[in-house]
């Protein structure tokens, strides 16, 4: 029984163990099925990526467009890495940015990234890849960097990016996307990406060597038609084109060239060019030519060839070298034209211009579109303009303000009857305008047809101003010799009249008659004043003449002024302290001032300031060479000017002629100018007057001066000197430029003159580190003194600059712009000496 129960305790423990044996056998047939599910799965997983791979091969095989091959690529990949977009992105490194430039979205829903702008800059992604380095992202919003935290916040999810390089150089990126992070990024994925980016690469620089190819072709079609323009060009333009190589062996002979100098292509090609063209005389010419030309240089001029008959002749030539793609000198080109009739024509005009130079007349051509085509000596004189200035120019423009219908009568005249002569206003290259006496031809061709006209213009302007001058004396003269025979008839009736009144006056008891007699006898008597003035200006004045201090009659003018005058005007008054005394009639001189103030208080009916003024003057030969009525000796000069309306030039030219009055009706004579001219004329002196339109006017009468002793010699004065300094003298008036020039120079100083602002800054800057002083005219043509000055100071900063001006106004705007000195005109060789050493000193 024992046994029978010890074999059953065995059978249980058999059949368990048999049923742990069948549980692992079970257990192991399931995890085989499973393996080879898995084995299945991944069979299928990598023959999907491999046929998904080839599709990418296939795709970048099949086409050369890289933007179906990046389409393909981005969209195979989303689907074999199991994402939900796909990027790829190309780096630009000037611009210092990432583009992308293809984008493959499964939902379209997700927000496009085409065309997204990523800096490079700051940029740790940027950075990795820029290194060649795999970027694995899981959570793209804890990235530490700043820059794709933020565009996590668009494009959130786990990022894989893989560098896209070509040669070694970081092209882009391919870039995939999964948005809700499902599973991490496996090996197997990265792999998979990087072998995709690496047929990318490979299909970029496939793209990139076909569209240098596709480039290459289209230049070389290019070249090629251009090389068979050229080569037409060359075979029918009228000059003769000739190449060589660098020994001088012809390799090319055109058409022309063959008219030109009688030779065929075929019989000079090959040969050296020297024993060609070249005649005995321009041989040595010829090599030192050609040895410039083997060095790379261009040659342009006149040469001496022959004929194949061997007649010499003259062609303009131009040579330049011949450079392969390499840059590599290979030969020389050489255009040339015949200029045999040209020199010819020249020589022929050059003989006739030696003529015409001789003439003292300007003497210009100009063809029917007023082109200039030839300008005589004695123009490049007149009108200022050197030939090689004026010739090409429009005659209208260069000469001519404006076109007046004068002109326009010229023009039509010439072309109607051939010919045309009278007087025209004309402009020279300074700015000034001069009067001419012209007389024009109309030239025809060898068909009779107009070709130009020749105008020879002579000079009048000194002619018309001395007419002028001539007439205005005459016109002066006739008011004065009627005034004269007017007031002399009014004497006659005055006086009777005057006398009758006053007998009347003692006659007459009745009072009523008394007034009326007293009131014929007052206006008769304003009569009898007012002839006397007119007298004033016809006879010149001649009265009781005492030495007499001026600066008492003036103290005297101005305490009436400030008595009298309304208190709107402001009085300034300054007068030397050892004013030189006067020889006259203190009567007249008070006469003369009164009259000039009150036409200063008559000119400010607003208010202004009355600025009375006196001083001694030593006018020395200087001086009076540019003021006609001056004269050399001591003077004192007397300055009235007032800040009231001004006058225009119109009216300046007239303010001394009697009976000539701006002022209404009933509130002028018309005299008290004239009668001041004819006091000052009288006392040996003269006027001179400015005024400027709303900015006032100013009167300086100028008296000769009574000395105790003898007034010492200008030539013996202890005047200062120079130390050799050079001086920078501009002025538009050519005699103050050598008066001037001539006075320093005698007082050791050294001068440069120029007659422009223009011609000033070019000497300036040759001589910028030697001139010390630069004496400057405020008003001139061209380029006015204040813009001299700018220019000036813009060379240099510290350039030391005396202006001069015959208006006074100019001295305030002058300092504006950084003038230290300022001397007005006309000024004396002690006052230019004395203010230029003070300058220096």
């Amino acid at each position: 029984m024992r046994d029978e129960n010890k074999t059953k305790e065995q059978l249980i423990q058999e059949i368990a163990e048999l049923r742990q044996q069948v549980c692992r056998l079970e257990t192991l047939a399931t995890q085989q099925q499973q393996a080879e599910k898995a084995l299945y799965e991944h069979t299928q997983r990598q023959v999907q990526r491999e046929q998904a791979l080839n599709r990418v091969i296939q795709s970048i095989r099949n086409s050369l467009d890289i933007k179906t091959i990046f389409s393909t690529a981005a969209r195979e990949i989303a689907h074999l890495v199991q994402a939900d977009r796909a990027e790829i992105v190309q780096y630009l490194s000037e611009r210092q940015l990432w583009l992308n430039v293809t984008d493959y979205r499964k939902n379209l829903e997700l927000p496009s990234a085409l065309g997204l702008e990523i800096p490079d800059i700051g940029n740790e992604v940027a950075a990795r890849l820029k290194r060649l380095e795999v970027v694995v992202i899981e959570d793209a919003t804890t990235y530490p960097d700043e820059i794709n935290r933020n565009f996590a916040q668009t494009y959130s999810g786990a990022w894989l990016l893989v560098p896209l390089h070509v040669n070694s150089s970081v092209w882009g990126s391919l870039s995939v996307i999964r948005t809700h992070q499902s599973s991490p990024w496996q090996q197997e994925d990265v792999e998979l990406t990087c072998a995709v980016a690496d047929q990318l690469a490979i299909a970029i620089q496939q793209s990139t060597l076909y569209e240098q190819v596709q480039s290459e072709l289209v230049e070389r079609k290019r070249a090629e038609a251009a090389i068979y323009f050229q080569a037409h060009l060359l075979s029918t333009v009228e000059q003769a084109v000739i190449a060589t190589d660098l020994d001088g062996i012809i390799i090319y002979w055109n058409r022309f060239a063959e008219t030109l100098y009688g030779w065929s292509a075929q019989e000079v090609i090959g040969q050296n060019i020297m024993d060609i063209v070249l005649t005995n005389t321009s041989r040595e010419q010829g090599i030192e030519i050609m040895s410039d030309l083997q060095q790379g240089k261009s040659w342009s001029g006149e040469f001496l060839v022959q004929h194949r008959d061997g007649t010499p002749f003259s062609v303009l030539v131009t040579d330049s070298p011949i450079y392969n793609d390499q840059g590599v000198l290979i030969g020389i080109v050489g255009v040339s034209v015949d200029i045999t009739e040209r020199k010819q024509t020249e020589e022929k005009i050059r003989q006739q211009a030696a003529l015409l130079d001789i003439a003292t007349d300007a003497i210009l051509v100009r063809d029917l579109n007023h082109k200039i085509l030839f300008w005589n000596k004695s123009a490049e004189r007149l009108y200022g303009w050197k030939a090689q200035e004026a010739l090409e120019q429009n005659a209208q423009n260069l000469l001519y303000r404006e076109i007046l219908p004068q002109l326009q009568e010229a023009l039509h005249q010439v072309n109607k009857t051939g010919e045309w002569y009278g007087e025209l206003n004309k402009v020279r290259k300074d700015g000034k305008e001069i009067i001419v006496e012209s007389r024009w031809t109309l030239v025809r061709d060898e068909n009779g047809n107009p070709k130009s006209i020749l105008t020879v213009d002579t000079d009048i302007t000194e002619k018309k101003q001395l007419q002028t001058q001539f007439l205005r004396a005459q016109r002066l003269e006739s008011l004065g010799t009627l005034a004269s025979g007017i007031a002399h008839d009014l004497n006659n009736i005055l006086s009777p009249i005057l006398l009758s009144a006053q007998i009347l006056q003692i006659k007459l008891g009745n009072e009523q008659h008394h007034q009326l007699l007293e009131t014929l006898e007052i206006n008769t008597q304003r009569g009898a004043d007012l002839v006397k003035q007119v007298l004033s200006f016809a006879r010149g004045v001649e009265g009781q003449r005492t030495v007499l201090q001026m600066k008492h009659l003036i103290v005297e003018i101005q305490q009436f002024a400030k008595q009298t005058f309304p208190k709107s005007i402001q009085f300034m008054c300054k007068i030397a302290p050892k004013l030189w005394t006067v020889c006259g009639d203190a009567t007249q001189l008070y006469q003369i001032l009164m009259n000039l103030v009150i036409n200063s208080r008559d000119a400010m009916p607003k208010g202004g300031i009355l600025d009375i003024s006196a001083e001694n003057f030593l006018i020395d030969e200087n001086y009076a060479k540019m003021n006609l009525e001056a004269t050399v000796g001591p003077h004192i000069v007397i300055s009235v000017r007032d800040t009231g309306i001004g006058m225009s030039p119109e009216i300046l030219d007239r303010i001394f002629e009697p009976f000539f009055t701006t002022k209404a009706v009933g509130q002028g004579t018309g005299l008290g100018l004239s009668t001041v001219l004819g006091i000052v004329k009288s006392h040996g002196g003269f006027i001179n007057v400015s005024s400027s339109v709303g900015k006032g006017t100013e009167f300086q009468v100028f008296l000769k001066a009574v000395m105790e002793n003898e007034t010492q010699s200008i030539d013996n004065l202890e005047l200062p000197t120079g130390n050799g300094e050079l001086i920078l003298v501009v002025d538009d008036e050519a005699k103050i430029r050598e008066i001037t020039r001539t006075t320093l120079e005698n007082y050791n100083y050294k001068v440069l003159i120029a007659s422009d602002g223009i011609e000033a800054i070019s000497l300036y800057a040759q001589n910028v580190s030697d001139i010390c002083v630069v004496l400057l005219d405020m008003m001139m043509p061209t380029m006015d003194g204040f813009t001299t000055i700018q220019t000036l100071k813009k060379i240099n900063p510290f350039v030391k600059i005396m202006a001069t001006s015959g208006l006074r106004e100019n001295q305030p705007l002058a300092e504006s712009f950084g003038v230290q000195k300022f001397l007005s005109k006309p000024y004396t060789v002690k006052q230019l000496l004395e203010m230029l050493q003070s300058f220096l000193h």
